[in-house]
């Protein structure tokens, strides 16, 4: 079992039947954004005005961290391998958008519920960067489950999860994480980024 990135799940679930267990509700949502992210300051207004600029993502597998960033660029008509002088591997989202903070770094594009976290945490990081692009709605990151995982203890990881929002210590576990609870969704929540990575795959 595990929590893994939108991406990834799509590309676990093409490659040995990876399956959602359930997904975390965040503020009533079921889904969440990728945020191109740029310094308050900065003159860019569009994704395309950072072309030969430093840019970061999370990770290379990350869907809002770079499929995203890359399926906007090539739908209109850009090379992601050359757009940017350097493409800076951060290794998590709170990085990417410190990268840009610090001016590490012209550009980013980050998982919306942890840049909107830490501009709650910090407002310095809402106050030093600014939004210039958000992509449409995708599936929240689920909660994972090998396809062979014994059917049993599968029903029972299901049952923890859909009730851990009703246990006081389960609501704790869930708190700082701005979890409301799990749910179960349905499979087509996935299409756009199934969609999006089959493009992507397709063209390399």
């Amino acid at each position: 079992i595990a929590f893994v990135c939108t991406y990834p799940f799509v590309q676990g679930e093409r490659d040995f039947g990876m399956e959602v267990l359930a997904v975390p509700q965040v503020k009533g949502e079921i889904t969440y954004r990728s945020y191109i992210i740029v310094p308050q300051l900065s003159h860019a207004q569009s994704l395309l005005d950072l072309r030969g600029k430093r840019f970061a993502s999370a990770d290379i597998l990350s869907n809002s961290g770079w499929l995203f960033p890359v399926t906007w660029l090539k739908s209109n008509g850009e090379d992601p391998e050359s757009f940017f002088s350097e493409h800076v591997i951060t290794g998590s989202h709170d990085r990417a958008v410190r990268a840009v903070v610090t001016g590490y770094v012209d550009g980013a594009a980050v998982d919306s519920l942890v840049y909107d976290q830490l501009a709650d945490e910090d407002p310095a990081s809402r106050a030093k960067t600014k939004v210039i692009l958000q992509s449409p709605p995708f599936g929240m990151p689920p909660v994972v489950v090998h396809p062979d995982m014994d059917t049993a203890l599968r029903s029972h990881l299901l049952e923890v999860l859909l009730k851990m929002h009703e246990d006081p210590r389960g609501r704790q576990a869930l708190s700082p994480l701005r979890i409301d609870r799990f749910v179960v969704p349905d499979d087509s929540l996935y299409d756009s980024v199934r969609e999006a990575a089959a493009i992507l795959e397709a063209q390399r």
